[in-house]
C-alpha cells in the first residue's frame, strides 16, 4: 500500500497559553515527536506539515535543523477541515492517508503501523480509546447517564484513501455542514470505516499540565 501523512500544527493554541507544539518536551518541540514517529513508516516525501502562516518560518526552520527538509507544507486553512484538504492535495490521490494532529506526541510507531493495517483491511481506520469515565449529558428532559461499553473517544490519526477523505470534504464544504473529525465527513458520505481500539498512551496536549 502507499502511505502518506497530513500533520496538523496549525493550532493556536489558546488553552496552552502559547504554541504547545513549539514547547519543549524531553528535549526536542512537541511536532517532531509525532513526526519521527510517522517519519519511521512513511517516506518524508509523502508527508505534508500544514503550517500556519504566521508561525511558518519557524516551523520551517526546525524542520531543516531536524533533517526533515524533504517534507511537504501546506497552509493552514480556517477551519480544520480545510487544513486537511489543503494538506491531502500534496498527497499521492490514490494513498492510505494518516491524518494526525501534532498535539499528539505520545504516539508510537507500533501503533501507526497497526492502524494502517485496519485501514487497509476495512477501507479506512481511525484510533479511539475506550472511554473509561461515566459519560452523563444534560437535556430538557433532566440528566441522563450513558451505556459506557458502547462507547469510545476518537483520536488521530484517522486514515483514508485520500480521494474518499477530500470527497467527502468537500461534500462538508459545499453542504455547509459542521464536522469535528475527518471520520464525521465520511459518514456523511456513506463511507464505513474501523474503530482500531487501543490502550496506549496518545493523549493529547491541551493544557500546559499535560506535558507533565
Amino acid at each position: 500500500m502507499e502511505k502518506a501523512v497530513v500533520l496538523l500544527c496549525g493550532g493556536s493554541g489558546s488553552r496552552f497559553g502559547a504554541n504547545k507544539l513549539l514547547v519543549k518536551l524531553d528535549g526536542k518541540e512537541v511536532f517532531l515527536h509525532s513526526l519521527e514517529k510517522f517519519s519511521q513508516v512513511v517516506n518524508q516525501e509523502n508527508i505534508v506539515v500544514v503550517l500556519s502562516e504566521s508561525e511558518e518560518s519557524t516551523f520551517l526552520d526546525l524542520l531543516k535543523e531536524n533533517q526533515f527538509d524533504k517534507v511537504k507544507i501546506a497552509k493552514g486553512g480556517q477551519e480544520r477541515y480545510h487544513s486537511v484538504l489543503n494538506g491531502l492535495s500534496q498527497c499521492p490521490s490514490n494513498a492510505l492517508v494518516a491524518v494526525h494532529d501534532a498535539a499528539r506526541p505520545y504516539i508510537s510507531s507500533n501503533l501507526i503501523k497497526e492502524t494502517f493495517e485496519s485501514a487497509f483491511k476495512h477501507g479506512g481506520a481511525i484510533l479511539c480509546k475506550k472511554v473509561s469515565d461515566t459519560i452523563k449529558i444534560k437535556g430538557e428532559q433532566g440528566i441522563k447517564t450513558l451505556k459506557r461499553d458502547t462507547l469510545t473517544a476518537a483520536e488521530t490519526p484517522q486514515i483514508f484513501y485520500c480521494n474518499d477523505l477530500k470527497e467527502a470534504i468537500n461534500y462538508v464544504i459545499d453542504n455547509d455542514l459542521s464536522v469535528t473529525d475527518d471520520a464525521h465527513a465520511m459518514e456523511y458520505v456513506n463511507k464505513s470505516y474501523y474503530m482500531h481500539v487501543h490502550e496506549g498512551n496518545n493523549k493529547k496536549i491541551t493544557y500546559s499540565s499535560d506535558l507533565d
